[in-house]
Formats: C-alpha cells, structure tokens, sequence
C-alpha cells in the first residue's frame, strides 16, 4: 500500500492507474525524496517502475527507481541489478563521481 502521513491511499497498482494515479506516485516519490525519505520514496517509484514498458511514463518510473538508488547509496541494491542496462549504467555513474573504476 501507498502511504502519506498515516493515510492509506490505495495499492501500488490502483494508485498508477490513469493520470491521476500517476500524478498521485508522482507527488507522494517527490515529497518523500525531497524529505530524504529514501526507503518510502523509492518503494513508491520501485511498485510502478517497469524497463522498457511501452507505457514512456513506467519506463521514467524505473530511471527514477535507479537514480533514487544512487542518492540513497544503495550501490549494493544496483550491483544485485545489474544485469539491467540502466542500474548498470547509474551504478557506473555513481562509481566515477566517487572515484572508483567503473564495473565492466
């Protein structure tokens, strides 16, 4: 379930549903992100991130997922997914801002 405060505001799945569902993520990711709530703004993304959806917005949903990751410094959480291009590709960032060699 999606949560703000201590409102329920329906499942991950219903709450992506249509525009206003997006709009509703959306609002729910930014303020726990700009809140440094990295463990609920990242559950929020991570429920309607897909890779390569045909829905553009899903597929936005799982950069964000894998940017969110970096920022929190869940570099373990994208080593584990990086058979995927684009936790790959954000792991690698994150390594070269620090200083580290990139993975192959």
């Amino acid at each position: 379930m999606l949560r703000r405060g201590d409102d329920y505001v329906g499942s991950a799945m219903d709450a992506s549903s249509g525009e206003d569902g997006h709009m509703l993520c959306d609002e729910l990711a930014r303020d726990t992100e700009g809140q440094g709530n990295w463990d609920r703004a990242i559950s929020a993304v991570r429920a309607v991130a897909e890779c390569y959806s045909g829905d553009d917005w899903r597929h936005n949903a799982h950069l964000w997922h894998m940017d969110l990751l970096a920022q929190a410094g869940r570099l373990d959480e994208l080593v584990s997914l990086r058979a995927d291009v684009h936790a790959r590709r954000r792991l690698n960032r994150q390594l070269s801002e620090a200083g580290h060699s990139p993975l192959g």
